[in-house]
């Protein structure tokens, strides 16, 4: 009962103290920087600290009276209990924890982001409110991974979320408004369309042009192969690609004034949608001229990434490095060049690694892995590397583009699991006026240690055609 008081009075001086450093850091941000944000606002702590509540509150409700989950019957008593224990590993499955939670934590950044708050300043909010859902609505021990995954995960998906619905409510300067732009950026950041409509001129965003590069959506089919098995599913596939380039004008590089994004959802033949999510944008850094580059950006990167795949099964990050953008054009030639390092904490399929050969690892008493094999597939979660390499080129109509991602994560959770692999995509496109269509490649190699077993590995490749609209 003391360690529960003494650590219950310890969130309670923070949680009354952190709206005057909120305070103080509204004291030094300079009118400069106010005016080269995308976003300023009214600034007032309050109303994203209530948001946290309201949303964490229905979240419960609805999991206990709608879903019946009996973790979310919550009292005094589990509050206390939590308090007690302390943090552990949890084992939910993979969306749970290397989507959902980053999804909550970017929409209680953007709480904070919405009212004018910094990258730096909003990034309180999702630590706040992963703390309140951890220790307050859950009769289960605080996860130390959700805290990671909301708190971390949370500021790096969620400004590039907020930015994204930015430039769709500024539509309506464009002459662009309407129902399905109002729904897309309810989508990418409901917090900032309902505190907009809350404080109509009270927020505003920046005037310009739109730093967005490049923005395209399309659909296509896609297929893969593994160990020469050959599926003939020509799966469905959406998706949607960008590059995000804000230019303050003052030399400055705030947190994801750079940043590229790329989504897909495919249909596979069960009817499951797998996503893949793959993020990237300049943390801390400089425009100043690399290599003679017409353009660049480097410094600190921050990544997030989600990946479902047929054959490549799992693999997910929350990342930070040093990296560097380069751009080279010459009438209508242009060559982009991306390179970074980055320490990550991941989530790696454990097919290969916790499985050996025909022999299920519950069947030798080795249960230690996160999620469930029966439900959506044991993986492995622990800190790792991951370098990010991508060359593209362009002239006129035409654009060639290849990238190598490689990554090792070694787990955690009280077993001796490592996975080391890498993903080589390229992609051929030829673009139309508009419309540009893609053919795209992508081999993948999975290399998995579990243990004293013989190491085991894993080739497969995906072939995809897609047709996409440039907007």
């Amino acid at each position: 009962m003391k360690k529960f008081v003494l650590i219950l009075c310890v969130f309670f001086i923070f949680s009354a103290f952190w709206p005057s450093i909120l305070t103080a850091g509204e004291a030094q941000k300079s009118s400069e920087d106010i005016q080269t944000d995308v976003i300023s606002g009214p600034r007032q702590w309050w109303l994203p600290a209530g948001e946290i509540l309201l949303l964490n509150g229905v979240l419960g409700a609805a999991n206990y009276y709608i879903g019946g989950r009996s973790w979310a019957k919550i009292g005094t008593a589990s509050i206390i209990e939590n308090f007690e224990l302390g943090f552990d590993w949890d084992t939910d499955g993979f969306p749970c924890n290397m989507l959902d939670h980053p999804y909550h934590g970017a929409m209680f950044y953007s709480m904070g982001r919405s009212m004018g708050y910094s990258f730096w300043e909003s990034s309180l909010f999702p630590l706040l409110g992963a703390l309140q859902w951890e220790y307050f609505m859950e009769t289960e021990r605080p996860s130390t991974n959700d805290l990671i995954m909301t708190a971390i995960g949370g500021p790096f998906f969620g400004e590039i979320l907020f930015r994204s619905a930015v430039e769709l409510l500024r539509a309506p300067e464009s002459g662009t408004n309407g129902v399905g732009v109002g729904l897309a950026a309810f989508i990418a950041s409901p917090p900032l369309w309902v505190n907009r409509r809350l404080y109509g001129d009270k927020i505003s965003f920046y005037e310009g042009s739109s730093p967005f590069r490049y923005v395209r959506m399309g659909a296509g089919i896609g297929n893969a192969q593994s160990r020469g098995r050959m599926e003939e599913r020509y799966n469905p596939i959406l998706f949607i690609e960008a590059q995000y380039d804000h230019d303050s004008g003052d030399g400055k590089v705030r947190p994801f004034d750079y940043f590229t994004f790329d989504a897909q959802a495919e249909q596979i033949k069960n009817g499951n949608v797998l996503k893949r999510i793959e993020t990237n944008g300049i943390l801390i850094g400089s425009r100043c001229p690399l290599f003679n580059a017409d353009r660049s950006v480097s410094g600190l990167f921050a990544s997030y990434d989600y990946m479902e795949g047929l054959w490549y099964d799992r693999f997910a990050n929350v990342g930070v490095g040093p990296g560097m953008f380069l751009e080279y054009e010459k009438g209508a030639t242009r060559w982009e060049v991306f390179s970074g390092i980055y320490a990550i904490f991941g989530g790696a399929s454990a097919r290969y690694a916790l499985i050996y050969g025909d022999t299920p690892y519950e069947d030798k008493d080795e249960t230690y892995h996160f999620g469930s094999e029966l439900q959506n597939g044991a993986y492995y979660l622990g800190p790792g590397f991951m370098t990010l390499a991508h060359v593209s080129y362009s002239k006129k109509c035409f654009s060639l583009e290849a990238g190598l991602r490689q990554f090792w994560v070694s787990s955690v959770h009280a077993t001796d699991a490592n996975e080391w692999g890498y993903f080589f995509p390229v992609k051929l496109s030829v673009k139309t006026g508009a419309v540009m269509t893609s053919l795209e490649y992508e081999f993948i190699h999975r290399h998995s240690f579990y243990d004293d077993y013989t190491p085991l590995y894993n080739d497969a490749f995906t072939l995809k055609l897609l047709l996409g609209y440039l907007l």
